[in-house]
């Protein structure tokens, strides 16, 4: 079915009101009326399309999300390539720059880092087990614990600088930080607790350096 122009250009120019207004206020105090005269649309025009400001940031949210949950169904298999992956993921964040920085905010809705994270965890933790079978759970949960955080943490700087590198680099250097887990699985073959091995055969942290 083809799609009215006119209803495009109003339906985007009231998302991009809204995100502009939840950089500076939250949603729950944010009247259709504000979201109108931003975007210099009646207010009868609004409602023709969206019943609250929460039904126009749930449209606003569903099309974020489908674009992250299909890069990470396409890419994230086995052998997965994880620059690609990790740069299509930033991609998104970029295409979406809005909401990204709307969800970086004090007043973001989403929880972008919860949704991002529990997207690729079942998967990555997946191709962990296969590439690592002799690792328990326990290592696995924690090592994504810390590479998710520490990514996150990246690319939250990297929006609060304005995306000024592009999606690749920044996987890449998301990849350079994070690039001892695989050595951890490897060197530890999952005995990293010092109850489950003697103290002799546990490596000194300064052992590493």
């Amino acid at each position: 079915m083809k799609i009215d122009r006119r209803i495009t250009s109003t339906k985007e120019a009231l998302r991009t009101s809204l995100l502009k207004i939840m950089r500076e206020q939250p949603i729950s105090s944010i009247p259709v009326k504000a979201i109108c005269k931003r975007a210099n649309i009646s207010r009868g025009t609004f409602y023709l399309h969206y019943r609250s400001p929460y039904d126009l940031l749930e449209e606003i949210e569903r099309e974020f999300f489908a674009d992250l949950k299909q890069v990470v169904e396409q890419e994230l298999g086995p052998e997965p390539d994880m620059v690609r992956f990790l740069r299509d993921i930033l991609k998104v964040l970029l295409d979406h720059k809005d909401t990204t920085i709307v969800n970086f905010s004090p007043y973001g809705h989403l929880g972008i880092q919860t949704v991002i994270t529990g997207l690729i965890h079942d998967r990555l933790i997946g191709i962990w087990r296969y590439e690592f079978p002799y690792v328990g759970m326990d290592l696995f949960e924690y090592a994504y614990s810390f590479c998710s955080a520490g990514a996150m943490g990246i690319v939250q700087t990297w929006v609060g600088n304005g995306f000024q590198e592009s999606p690749e680099d920044v996987a890449i250097l998301i990849l350079l930080l994070g690039g001892s887990i695989d050595y951890t699985f490897e060197h530890t073959k999952g005995k990293w607790k010092r109850s489950s091995k003697s103290p002799e055969s546990t490596p000194s942290p300064t052992s590493q350096i």
